[in-house]
């Protein structure tokens, strides 16, 4: 298992989770894990990915807002302008 130095008293928790989760995948399964060693930066890897992704649609969503409401407020206005 790899850690940083401050988390590396989590170490034995994450590594007695991977075991019991590798050998009850296992007997789902009927398949043995292949690899010599779990290795966890590519779960690192793909997690800071799809941080980054849910990121970036947070802010398209917000951008999408702010125009439908700042056009809104747009109309809204020039709506009062023409009718005095």
């Amino acid at each position: 298992m790899y850690a940083p130095p401050d988390k590396i008293e989590q170490v034995d928790y994450a590594l007695n989770i991977s075991v019991r989760i590798l050998s009850r995948y296992e007997e789902l399964f009927g398949v043995p894990y292949m690899l010599p060693k779990l290795g966890t930066p590519p779960m690192n890897y793909i997690f800071r990915r799809l941080i980054k992704s849910v990121y970036t649609a947070n802010h398209k969503i917000r951008d999408i807002l702010f125009l439908t409401i700042t056009l809104a407020n747009l109309n809204l206005s020039f709506i009062v302008f023409i009718s005095f």
